[in-house]
């Protein structure tokens, strides 16, 4: 069988953090669903699971289909009761045959053990965490001191990261209150590079230019030696 995760993973979260990892498998027949708790650390293969399943009376196909024991209950009961009616067609063909009579009773169904149905499982959402009044002041005050509010930026090389690694709070805490009660992120660092960065693409600009220039230059006094040379070489005689 295929690696293939055709088993759904369902988790039920628990005090803590923590939670428990269950695969699911829909019956191919009626639709219910069947639930394998999953112990393995980082989720098992679609094979495991499916042996899983069958642990639990249910009849899994290579494509990682199932049939819940509530149905395979219902088609063994269905397949005893129509090979027992074929049995007794034969006997009364039979007896008809040699002019007996026959009583045929019809068989009664042995009851089939049903896996009892687990209730589905709800998982909880998980909310991240929330900064409490203390966190919101601690970062005001850092903030205070980091962030010009007249420049709207962070003053130096200092950033939303760098202040929620300072303060070891999450870096969406210090994003939350910088763009609530400050202004944009951004820093000094960074326009200081933006205007070095100007004043290279200026330099560029004039020295490309320069360039062009000293090119025209060049190109023109070729063009005039040549010219020169060619009066030369009429004016004594010589062939070019």
């Amino acid at each position: 069988m295929s690696n293939t995760p055709v088993f759904p993973v369902h988790r039920k979260y628990r005090e803590g953090g923590a939670y428990d990892r269950y695969r699911i498998c829909t019956c191919s027949k009626c639709g219910a669903n069947g639930y394998w708790r999953d112990n393995t650390s980082s989720g098992a293969p679609a094979d495991l699971v499916a042996q899983g399943f069958r642990a639990k009376n249910w009849e899994m196909d290579a494509k990682g289909r199932g049939t819940c024991p509530a149905c395979l209950g219902a088609k063994r009961v269905y397949q005893t009761q129509k090979a027992a009616q074929k049995r007794a067609d034969r006997l009364l063909a039979k007896a008809s045959q040699s002019g007996e009579t026959i009583t045929v009773v019809p068989p009664t169904p042995t009851p089939v053990p049903v896996e009892p149905v687990e209730e589905p499982i709800v998982a909880e959402a998980e909310l991240p965490p929330q900064p409490t009044r203390a966190d919101r002041r601690r970062i005001q005050d850092e903030l205070e001191l980091v962030y010009n509010v007249d420049l709207q930026r962070y003053k130096a090389s200092w950033t939303d990261d760098a202040l929620a690694s300072k303060l070891n709070v999450p870096r969406a805490w210090v994003s939350e209150e910088r763009d609530r009660a400050y202004g944009p992120a951004g820093n000094d660092a960074e326009i200081e590079r933006l205007a070095a960065l100007q004043t290279l693409i200026n330099r560029t600009t004039a020295a490309v230019e320069i360039a062009m220039k000293a090119a025209e230059h060049a190109m023109a006094a070729a063009d005039e030696a040549e010219k020169l040379s060619a009066e030369l070489r009429a004016a004594l005689g010589v062939a070019a």
